[in-house]
């Protein structure tokens, strides 16, 4: 359960950066992160 409260979170946080994407063109290392991170996520699970 404590797994999955923390991949909920990130997700939650992931999803967040990404909907603020399109406002943070210019932060492309925030954009790179999210991008890891749920690249990281989906490894994780597998």
């Amino acid at each position: 359960m404590l797994i999955e409260n923390v991949v909920s979170t990130n997700f939650k946080e992931l999803f967040s950066i990404l909907a603020l994407s399109p406002f943070l063109k210019n932060h492309k290392d925030q954009n790179r992160s999210a991008i890891m991170t749920l690249c990281c996520l989906v490894f994780s699970i597998i």
